[in-house]
């Protein structure tokens, strides 16, 4: 069994990054019991770790936006390329003839 502090709860709040309190279903705080029997000082530890794990959710899912959003641009570029493919292998090609027509200074063959 772990540490108790004076008022019977853990004595240290587990840090923000600790798995034992990310939840990942709907059941987001500890059970009633164990916050009804906790001080003060453990309740604001438990607050503030909470705030903690909550901007590092943020700060992810701002991650995951962007991510996102930077996939959408690449997706458009390259589907502005499919459309435009024919005329912009068209240009390349003149290009190429254009410059194989013109012999740069120097170049003696």
């Amino acid at each position: 069994m772990s540490a108790l502090d004076s008022d019977n709860c853990p004595s240290s709040v587990p840090e923000a990054n600790d798995d034992r309190l990310t939840v990942r279903s709907s059941n987001r705080l500890p059970p009633l019991n164990y916050l009804l029997e906790c001080s003060a000082a453990s309740l604001g530890d438990l607050e503030l770790a909470a705030l903690a794990r909550s901007a590092n959710c943020l700060k992810q899912a701002r991650l995951e936006w962007e991510e996102a959003v930077a996939q959408r641009e690449a997706a458009g570029v390259v589907r502005w390329l499919m459309e435009n493919r024919e005329a912009l292998l068209g240009i390349a090609r003149m290009t190429l003839d254009a410059q194989a027509s013109h012999q740069l200074p120097g170049d003696a063959t």
